[in-house]
């Protein structure tokens, strides 16, 4: 063997040797890395989206909800089409096409609809209508030529539909709402009844309800109300009445007096309409029941008396078979006048209608509701029986000066009655334009006027001390605006605690910062007011150690009040939605910059 070939046999020895030896431990070389002490004493939650905000609301019959994001409601099947309404003084609004979920495929989300049951469409304020079976399925709705107003002898199909889109675009917020009821087919050839179209509208309600009936007025009037119509007559904006019994029952229906109002004379609607002096000559009023049973009453006793009730439901439910659909309740009235199962109403005052046929309910021409205490419904023929007045006033654009003739702003306020905490009045125009005027601003102009137009039924604001943009033509809503409810409070270990709305806000020290967002990685420009500033102004007491910030959806992050005190740009922005702040957290994790911020907790 050769010296070459013997030393490579001994290295391959050597090496295999070395390979079946135990490794040797190695002593470490330094002392183990301790992981950083926190710089942050905040605890942030696991990071999960956040939530998207429910705009609808469905109701179940058992009172369960369920409730829809835009989002899941854009993810149920589509309905689009074009609808439009014509008003009870035949003004045409003409089709616009809508986009939507209908109403049909809304519930079968949810379960079963069957013919005992109807649907109650709810708005943001309270107003309801209901909706049978027989039009949410097959669209049983009277429907108008657009171009004439005539009632159609063959109307095309019909849909009734949440709508969130109109001609391609989110609703308008201040005309329609985030959704709306819209009744739609698929040509532009057909409009219907205005009040079957639900604006801001926020939950859809299931109902047992039994078949439709109808409620037959006579006097001076024949008119026939159904139950949609009596149904959002009673709800909270309107002619709401409530009596508790004996029993602890909560009933909710309509006070008698306003239901006479609408057939003592020829004026149909709440406010004048009611006719005072009628009353207090006196008249009889009989209600009587299905079976013919009467319940005879003096007019000076149901006067303005919200003490008797024509009650639609007990405890929030349909009445019971003894008593369904109406029955007559209050603290005004003996037991035995109490006649359920009611079928008409007639009012015998001098020259009341002898037959014939019922009049449709007219829709009012111009509302005033909100934070008074009596809500007011008129036609023009109602407000030329106030104190019509005629102003001359030069107009602030134009610079003439014209005679207008109308009633004063003062005259109608005082016939509503402010309630305490009125802030300021807002007048709202048939195509949703809105112009809020400070109620210190409106008291102070003596001669500020609601003026009749060459249009009747159209009315405008005449404004001859104030500016321009309170010049408001076609106006139908007057809305009293209480107090604003605060939108972000300051709470917890502070010396004054601190509830403000965006106008309080807005009279502080507002700032503008630019800073980077941590996750999109863009340089923003922020404007709102500094933490360290509400802080301040609240008080912070000795002992406070931590922040809890919190969101709309019940989101909440904590992090040490020495953190957020030693940061100069901690602020709390305004954004696009008035009322809805940012909270933005330079040199933060997205965790800290919390979106809807509703208040800041001191512990």
């Amino acid at each position: 063997m050769s010296k070459r070939i013997l030393w490579l046999v001994l290295a391959l020895v050597m090496v295999f040797a070395t390979a079946c030896e135990p490794t040797a431990t190695l002593a470490p070389t330094a002392e183990p890395t301790q992981p950083p002490a926190p710089t942050n004493t905040a605890v942030p939650p696991t990071a999960t989206p956040e939530p998207a905000l429910p705009v609808l609301t469905l109701v179940a019959v058992d009172g369960t909800t369920m409730e829809f994001s835009m989002e899941e409601l854009q993810a149920l099947p589509v309905t689009e089409g074009y609808g439009g309404i014509k008003s009870s003084t035949g003004r045409i609004t003409p089709p616009s096409l809508f986009r939507g979920v209908a109403l049909k495929d809304l519930i079968a989300a949810w379960g079963v609809m069957d013919a005992t049951m109807g649907v109650s469409v709810v708005a943001e304020d309270g107003y309801a209508i209901t909706y049978s079976f027989d039009q949410i399925t097959n669209g049983t709705f009277i429907a108008y030529d657009p171009a004439t107003g005539d009632e159609l002898q063959s109307a095309p199909a019909l849909t009734a539909i949440i709508a969130y889109e109109r001609e391609g675009q989110p609703l308008d917020a201040r005309e329609d709402g985030t959704l709306r009821l819209a009744i739609v087919s698929t040509e532009p050839t057909q409009v219907i009844d205005g009040h079957w179209a639900v604006k801001w509208a926020s939950s859809v309600e299931l109902k047992d309800v039994g078949e439709n009936w109808m409620l037959h007025l006579e006097g001076a009037l024949i008119v026939d109300v159904d139950r949609a119509t009596f149904e959002s007559g009673a709800s909270p904006n309107c002619h709401m009445g409530t009596w508790t019994d004996d029993k602890a029952q909560e009933w909710v229906g309509i006070p008698l007096w306003n239901l006479v109002g609408f057939v003592d004379d020829e004026i149909k609607h709440d406010g004048p309409a009611y006719n005072d002096a009628l009353a207090e000559a006196g008249y009889t009023i009989d209600v009587v029941a299905a079976d013919g049973y009467t319940v005879s009453l003096d007019s000076t006793r149901v006067n303005r008396n919200d003490n008797i009730i024509v009650a639609l439901t007990v405890n929030g439910n349909p009445l019971p078979d003894d008593y369904y659909p109406l029955r007559l309740v209050g603290s005004d009235l003996e037991k035995s006048e109490m006649v359920g199962m009611i079928a008409s109403i007639i009012v015998h005052v001098p020259g009341a209608a002898e037959g014939g046929e019922p009049e449709d309910a007219l829709e009012p021409e111009l509302v005033i509701v909100g934070n008074v205490n009596q809500p007011l419904e008129f036609m023009e023929n109602n407000l030329r029986e106030l104190e019509v007045v005629e102003v001359s006033a030069t107009h602030p654009s134009k610079g003439t000066t014209d005679t207008y003739e109308g009633v004063l702003f003062s005259t109608l306020l005082e016939l509503a009655g402010l309630k305490e905490g009125t802030t300021s009045i807002n007048l709202v125009a048939s195509d949703g334009y809105a112009m809020e005027i400070p109620l210190a601003d409106l008291q102070a102009c003596t001669d500020c006027l609601l003026a009749f137009t060459d249009t009747p039924g159209s009315f405008r604001s005449i404004m001859p001390t104030l500016d321009g943009s309170t010049w408001v033509k076609e106006i139908t809503r007057i809305e009293v605006l209480p107090l604003p409810e605060p939108d972000l409070s300051v709470t917890g270990m502070v010396n004054q605690p601190l509830a403000l709305t965006e106008t309080d806000l807005r009279t502080m020290d507002v700032v503008e910062i630019s800073a980077i967002h941590p996750k999109k990685g863009t340089t923003d420009t922020y404007e709102g007011v500094l933490v360290s500033t509400l802080l301040t102004l609240a008080g912070v007491q000795d002992g406070a150690t931590t922040l809890v910030l919190t969101a709309g959806d019940g989101y909440a992050v904590e992090i040490a009040l020495a953190e957020v005190l030693a940061r100069a740009d901690c602020i709390v922005a305004f954004t696009d939605t008035p009322g809805e702040y940012y909270l933005v957290m330079p040199g933060m994790e997205s965790s800290f910059w919390v979106k809807n911020f509703v208040s800041i907790e001191v512990k």
